[in-house]
């Protein structure tokens, strides 16, 4: 029965994590655009247990009714990973170099909020469907499990 729960509730919140993610960014996919501008970008080192990891960061700002705003989110979903920083500043000058033109998605209700890449990431879909797999495997292996008397 513990085995059923260590594959059934990490499933379950991958599944519902990588859920949220998709309804996010399948709304964010009908939002406008307007013109931006990459202000600033840079790679942050974090850390993944002993592992370090490398995230590209940027700003950029771009104007809605004659407000500007300025933004940083690239795209819903877990941030851009890299295992060395060389990758993730070849990421970032390859996609979004200092000064470059691009389309800003922004939330209509509330400008201010906005991503530079609209809709779900790929990975999402397989997040949610390797959550999906340990979640039904939890369930077989509790069913299939006699309780102890």
């Amino acid at each position: 029965m513990a085995l059923a729960l260590i594959l059934a509730l990490p499933g379950l919140l991958a599944a519902g994590y990588a859920g949220l993610q998709i309804g996010r960014g399948l709304r964010v996919r009908a939002w406008p655009t307007s013109p931006g501008r990459i202000g600033s970008n840079r790679v942050d080192e974090t850390n993944v247990g002993d592992l370090p990891r490398f995230r590209p960061r940027l700003t950029y700002s771009y104007q809605v009714r004659d407000q500007w705003y300025i933004g940083d989110r690239i795209q819903y979903g877990s941030p851009r990973e890299f295992a060395f920083p060389s990758w993730a500043r070849g990421w970032i000058s390859k996609n979004y170099p200092e000064g470059t033109t691009v389309m800003v998605a922004y939330n209509p209700n509330r400008p201010g909020q906005a991503v530079l890449r609209p809709g779900v990431p790929a990975w999402t879909y397989g997040l949610a469907a390797i959550g999906l797999v340990l979640a039904a495997l939890g369930a077989v292996l509790a069913v299939m499990t006699p309780l102890a008397p």
